[in-house]
């Protein structure tokens, strides 16, 4: 599946960027409390490098990962201090780290047919286990509720771009047809770019069994409503995983 294409990722970069920076100094400020002050952070789903930036300007060592490569592309230039690469959640390796940062719902994004949520738990297993305690993993979810949030039919304009998104559920899997027009000039002409999106939605229920079976593993787990000043649209939740010794 095609994710975040140039002109969809410039988007992305120039006018959604407040959860990157806020989820990012958020994670900086809990692992100031454990002490982490120079971590070692995964950047998992990174996008344009927003949060990558923020970290890294905060003394953190910062590796990020997404599937997008024009993504990776922009992220290399807001963040060069930080290294990236082109992967997916199922086949990245990650590493040992003291931080992971999978905000923006990049475990919910559906990369293959068979990516459910059994997936998403296994995902969110795969990165405590990369956790080298004291650590923190931030990530967000969406959760079936946020059908009482979805515009159907929803049209936006920017200076450069008009986009366009059309959604519905099925299944438990929320489908977005993104539409991206850039706005031609006497430099580039006009074109429109279409991606098909769609993430997989947890079930109230199904967070909650996430959450125990986590805290089970002896892990401190938290879901949250908001990282940041703005509070998340209905729907929309993080967990932050806490390995301590």
């Amino acid at each position: 599946m095609h994710f975040y294409g140039e002109d969809l990722a410039t988007l992305h970069h120039t006018h959604y960027s407040t959860l990157a920076r806020d989820a990012a100094t958020y994670l900086h400020q809990r692992l100031s409390t454990l002490g982490k002050h120079r971590a070692r952070v995964f950047d998992l789903g990174c996008g344009s490098g927003v949060s990558a930036a923020v970290l890294a300007s905060l003394g953190h060592s910062v590796h990020g990962v997404d599937v997008s490569s024009a993504m990776i592309a922009q992220a290399r230039k807001t963040a060069p201090t930080a290294t990236f690469a082109v992967d997916t959640i199922t086949d990245v390796t990650i590493p040992l780290c003291d931080g992971i940062l999978a905000i923006g719902e990049s475990m919910t994004y559906q990369h293959s047919a068979d990516y459910g949520k059994g997936a998403v738990a296994h995902a969110i297993q795969r990165c405590i286990g990369s956790l080298r305690s004291p650590a923190i993993l931030l990530c967000d979810v969406l959760l079936t509720s946020i059908a009482e949030e979805l515009q159907h039919d929803m049209t936006a304009t920017y200076p450069q771009f008009t986009v366009r998104v059309e959604a519905s559920i099925d299944r438990d899997v929320l489908h977005r047809t993104i539409t991206t027009i850039r706005h031609g000039n006497d430099e580039h002409p006009a074109r429109q770019c279409v991606e098909d999106h769609r993430q997989v939605l947890l079930q109230p229920s199904d967070l909650l069994d996430l959450a125990f079976d986590i805290a089970r593993q002896g892990y401190s787990t938290s879901i949250l409503t908001d990282v940041g000043k703005a509070p998340f649209r209905k729907g929309h939740v993080a967990l932050e995983i806490r390995a301590i010794d």
